[in-house]
C-alpha cells in the first residue's frame, strides 16, 4: 500500500475528525434547517403555480351549462391536491431538521452517550432549533395557506359571474401534525392522527336544495376507515364512511344539500394519536 494511500485512510478515519464545540454543533443544524425552510417555500410557489394552472382550466371551461357537480368536484381536487403536496412537505422538513439535529449531537458527544443531556438549544420546548424551524415553517405555511384560499375565492367569483354557481373553499395548511422525539443516536416519528384539511361547496343559485359539499383529509391510520359528518341543524346531519388510501389521504362527497351554513368533522375508531406535540425534558 503506498503512503498516499495510507495518509488517505488516516485522514478519513473517525477518530481523528475534529469534535463539534456546542456552537458548531448548533450552526451546523441551524444551516440544516434554514435549507429545509428555503425548500419547503420552493414546493410551495410551485403548488401554488399548479393549484393557479388547473383553476385557470377550470374558469377557461366555465358557462352557463356547467353542472355544480362537476365545478365542485374539480375545484376540490384541485385544492386537495395542493394541500397534499404542501403537507408532505412540511413533514419531510421537520423529520429532516430532526435528523440534522441528530447528526450534529452524534459529532458534538464525539463517541460518548450524552444519555438525553444536550445543549439546551437541541430541546424541544426551550424556543431552541426544532421550535425556531417550526416557527419559520408555520410562517411560510400560512402564507401559502392564505394564496392558495385567495385563488380560490378568484375562482369563486368567476364561477358565479360565468356559470351562476356560487362556490365556497377553505383549506388548512399545515395539518400534518408530525412529531419526532429527537435524541442523540436518532429520532422516533409517531403516526399521525386524523385531520381535516380541505372543504368545498357549491350550488346553483337558481336552483334549490342542489348543494355539492367536497371534503378531505388524511390520517396515519391506513387500516381503519374514516366517518364524515355534517351538521347543519339540531336534526339535519348526514355521515359518509371513506376508506383511508395507503397514502394516508381519504375523501367524501356529499350532493343535495340544502343552503345554509354547516359544521364538517371526521372521526376514525382507530386512530394512531388524536393530537401530537413534541417537549424536552431537561
Amino acid at each position: 500500500m503506498s503512503s498516499r494511500l495510507v495518509l488517505a485512510l488516516l485522514l478519513l478515519t473517525p477518530s481523528t475528525l475534529a469534535q463539534l464545540t456546542e456552537k458548531q454543533a448548533i450552526s451546523q443544524a441551524k444551516a440544516a434547517g434554514k435549507v429545509q425552510v428555503s425548500l419547503f417555500k420552493q414546493i410551495g410557489k410551485t403548488a401554488l403555480a399548479g393549484l393557479d394552472a388547473n383553476l385557470d382550466n377550470l374558469e377557461a371551461a366555465l358557462d352557463e351549462s356547467s353542472a355544480v357537480g362537476t365545478v365542485a368536484l374539480n375545484a376540490g381536487v384541485s385544492a386537495i391536491e395542493f394541500v397534499v403536496d404542501m403537507n408532505d412537505a412540511y413533514r419531510d422538513a421537520v423529520l429532516q431538521m430532526a435528523a440534522a439535529e441528530s447528526t450534529a449531537l452524534v459529532e458534538f458527544a464525539d463517541g460518548e452517550d450524552l444519555h438525553g443531556v444536550y445543549p439546551e438549544a437541541f430541546y424541544t420546548g426551550t424556543g431552541g432549533l426544532m421550535d425556531a424551524h417550526r416557527k419559520s415553517l408555520l410562517k411560510a405555511a400560512t402564507k401559502l395557506r392564505d394564496s392558495a384560499n385567495k385563488r380560490l375565492a378568484q375562482f369563486a367569483k368567476k364561477a358565479e359571474d360565468l356559470a351562476g354557481i356560487a362556490v365556497i373553499g377553505r383549506v388548512e395548511l399545515p395539518t400534518a401534525k408530525v412529531a419526532s422525539a429527537l435524541n442523540q443516536p436518532g429520532y422516533n416519528e409517531v403516526g399521525e392522527g386524523l385531520r381535516l384539511d380541505c372543504v368545498l361547496a357549491a350550488s346553483a343559485l337558481d336552483t334549490a336544495i342542489d348543494g355539492i359539499m367536497v371534503v378531505g383529509g388524511a390520517s396515519g391510520d391506513t387500516a381503519s376507515d374514516a366517518t364524515v359528518t355534517w351538521f347543519r341543524e339540531q336534526a339535519e346531519t348526514e355521515a359518509a364512511l371513506v376508506s383511508v388510501s395507503d397514502d394516508g389521504r381519504w375523501s367524501a362527497l356529499f350532493s343535495a344539500l340544502k343552503e345554509g351554513n354547516y359544521v364538517v368533522g371526521a372521526e376514525q375508531g382507530a386512530l394512531v394519536a388524536t393530537d401530537l406535540t413534541e417537549i424536552g425534558l431537561r
